[in-house]
């Protein structure tokens, strides 16, 4: 049996990936040969740079803390290989917040008051036009929610209105 070649094309349905990002990471990369003047690869020439292994390797059973460590390898794929340039990957309002957590705007509004990370600001006294992404918002009120319960801190969950919602417990 012999070992099939793979196209861009082809390597970015398989890993669903864009085709950018899959032509990106196969930069360097020598091809194993030649299909119509176009280079293709072996898949697992491909496999090695399609999905890097990861120097971390999970060692809690704290999932929000797996969530920041693995930041730290796929930094670049969150943050700066955004596939549509110039638009907020995962861009929503405080009330699109509000309402998947299951609180009311005003109590993500005092989330930012607190440090809650933003794309774009907005009116600090009523939260119109503040643009935030859903994860930064979750991870911030997960990590929030996390440290005060570990120091016992029942009035601050209250203060940062962590006692509702899916934040109740």
């Amino acid at each position: 049996m012999m070992k099939k070649l793979w196209s861009i094309n082809a390597l970015a349905t398989e890993f669903d990936l864009d085709r950018r990002k899959v032509a990106k990471r196969l930069t360097g990369v020598r091809s194993d040969g030649q299909i119509a003047g176009h280079l293709p690869w072996h898949l697992d020439s491909a496999l090695a740079v399609m999905q890097p292994k990861k120097r971390h390797q999970p060692t809690t059973a704290d999932g929000l803390l797996e969530i920041v460590l693995a930041r730290l390898e796929d930094w670049r794929e969150i943050y700066v290989e955004n596939p549509k340039p110039g638009e907020a990957t995962g861009a929503v309002t405080i009330e699109d917040v509000a309402r998947c957590s299951l609180v009311e705007p005003e109590d993500v509004l005092s989330w930012l008051w607190a440090g809650c990370p933003y794309l774009q600001e907005g009116d600090w006294d009523t939260g119109g036009g503040f643009v935030l992404r859903y994860t930064w918002a979750a991870e911030w009120a997960q990590m929030m929610l996390t440290s005060l319960k570990h120091a016992g801190e029942w009035q601050g969950r209250r203060s940062l209105r962590f006692d509702k919602g899916v934040f109740a417990s």
